[in-house]
């Protein structure tokens, strides 16, 4: 395990991973999926001292362990994921704090052991390329996807939300 400044990055992995996982619905909601919690992790270890970069990938909703009425209030069961990849002894690791761990028996939940790769929340259709990663996430601001969803709600992401509250151990 890797320590800095007092601070082992696993611990600043286990910290945001269990921050409950929710997609915010308002502008003002706190961003707590993928995209808030890669964001916050990356700033954490990135003050530890390291290089961390953005993965994008898109997956389908339908392939998640998510019942099938919520997955039928969906416009498009094609979305985007983000998670880090953190660079240690010259090798890229993949690291995905997305699921807290109060969703155990619903989705797979990460460990990071500081060396390896983490499994990824999601099992990804295609992963983009590091470049258009790095330009997908500088293009779409926090608040910006936030006034997005408040705009093409259809009740899935409540509805997710919902669900995941009542079934988080």
């Amino acid at each position: 395990m890797i320590e800095f400044q007092g601070m082992k990055i696993t611990d600043h992995f286990r910290h945001v991973r269990n921050i409950p996982y929710s997609i915010p619905i308002n502008s003002d909601d706190e961003d707590r999926c993928c995209n808030g919690k890669t964001r916050q992790l990356k700033t954490l270890i990135e003050n530890e001292g390291f290089e961390v970069r953005y993965r994008v990938c898109s997956f389908r909703w339908s392939s998640l362990n998510i019942p099938e009425h919520i997955l039928d209030l969906q416009k498009d069961d094609i979305a985007s994921h983000v998670y880090l990849e953190v660079l240690i002894n010259r090798n890229w690791i993949k690291v995905d704090p997305t699921w807290d761990s109060g969703l155990m028996g619903i989705f797979q939940i990460s460990e990071w052991d500081g060396k390896s790769d983490t499994a990824l929340a999601v099992d990804p259709i295609e992963i983009y390329s590091v470049e258009k990663s790095a330009e997908i996430m500088s293009s779409c601001q926090p608040e910006d996807i936030a006034q997005h969803r408040a705009d093409s709600d259809t009740g899935f992401e409540t509805a997710l939300n919902t669900w995941l509250e009542k079934n988080r151990g």
